[in-house]
């Protein structure tokens, strides 16, 4: 196994942390279509010379959303940082998913996690992944991120 950083909660991201390509995603099990998504995200980090950071979640958001639907895990999340520490990431950020992280808005999340702690340059997700807050997404236009003046870098959507 690979060493990766590992952030419990915004308040771990070191404050120096400068630029960085960042991801999103629950990552449960880290299966192929995971690692293809993971591979761009350290191809573009490594392309930059920035550092290639995880986000996710713990517990599930169904879990807290919707208990009576929500999936069984198919890893724990020390199965799921280890899984996704062999792929070559810098770092993992957990947030821990409650109701009340789940009231932020799409705006505010993308501002808190990817614009002011993350400062991320570009966020690389897969194809049909919709650039979300904790509960919907972000405008109509799954591209809004681009959009957003705080934003500065590009959403790069991997293509099947």
């Amino acid at each position: 196994m690979s060493s990766v950083h590992v952030w419990n909660g915004l308040d771990e991201v070191p404050a120096d942390l400068g630029a960085t390509v960042a991801t999103l995603g629950n990552f449960d099990g880290v299966h192929r279509g995971h690692r293809a998504v993971l591979a761009r995200l350290t191809e573009r980090a490594a392309t930059a010379g920035l550092p290639s950071i995880a986000v996710t979640f713990d517990p599930h958001p169904i879990a807290v959303l919707y208990p009576e639907r929500a999936p069984s895990a198919l890893t724990s999340l020390e199965q799921r940082l280890d899984l996704l520490a062999d792929t070559g990431l810098d770092a993992v950020l957990v947030l821990e998913f409650t109701r009340e992280f789940a009231s932020q808005t799409p705006e505010e999340f993308v501002d808190s996690v990817f614009v002011g702690a993350l400062h991320a340059r570009a966020i690389v997700v897969g194809c049909r992944h919709p650039i979300r807050g904790p509960q919907q997404r972000v405008g109509a236009d799954p591209h809004r991120s681009r959009q957003d003046p705080r934003f500065r870098g590009d959403v790069d959507r991997r293509r099947r």
